[in-house]
């Protein structure tokens, strides 16, 4: 019997509502004005407002979780895999660089003559370090939970996240960037014919490519 199996990532778009710069004073001298314009009028910060994100990740834990399938049910085949996906990220920026978000994304599908799924959903707090320039790393850590089920999914777990990256252009109106992170959550796959259940990390880790709205 076969199974197709497909990841589709939900990830982070986001969505900024920028603070309105600092109307310009005047100050007469004379005949002449001069105009004092805040210098915070020429930049934004990437650090306040919503925001949502979308990602487009390769998970590498498919492999480990297509081949456990296969050893604890030996009457199955994994047919298809693809080990990307997209994943949703909504957030809010509180300033002086720290942002709260959640996260879901990607859901593992099987399909086929049996069928399962994982959804990753999770919270975390970012940091951004450069938040005014147009080139920006950041670091990211939180907790992530799989809602799974089907044929072939015990149970799962909560897990640690860790994740840096680096964000180009202004979020304001749209900026890209790339991530690598770490995911311990893990899922418990059941086994046939008196085998023992096996744990696996379908997320461990991840690389991807986003962009921000």
């Amino acid at each position: 019997m076969k199974i197709t199996t497909i990841t589709a990532i939900l990830t982070t778009i986001s969505l900024s509502t920028m603070t309105a710069a600092p109307a310009s004073s005047t100050n007469p001298v004379g005949d002449k004005s001069v105009q004092m314009v805040s210098s915070d009028a020429n930049g934004s910060s990437k650090d306040s407002g919503f925001h949502f994100q979308v990602d487009l990740s390769y998970v590498n834990g498919m492999d480990d979780l297509n081949n456990k399938i296969m050893q604890n049910n030996p009457s199955y085949s994994i047919k298809t895999t693809v080990p990307v996906g997209l994943s949703l990220r909504p957030s809010f920026g509180l300033g002086h660089g720290l942002e709260i978000g959640v996260d879901v994304g990607p859901a593992v599908l099987g399909v086929g003559d049996a069928s399962f799924y994982i959804v990753p959903v999770g919270a975390d707090v970012r940091y951004i370090f450069l938040p005014k320039k147009y080139v920006s790393p950041y670091v990211r850590l939180g907790v992530e939970y799989a809602i799974a089920g089907g044929d072939f999914i015990q149970s799962s777990s909560v897990g640690f996240v860790g994740a840096g990256g680096i964000e180009f252009g202004n979020s304001k109106h749209f900026s890209w960037g790339l991530e690598a992170g770490y995911n311990s959550s893990s899922v418990k796959v059941n086994a046939a014919n008196g085998r023992s259940a096996k744990d696996c990390q379908p997320y461990e880790f991840t690389a991807s490519l986003f962009v921000r709205f």
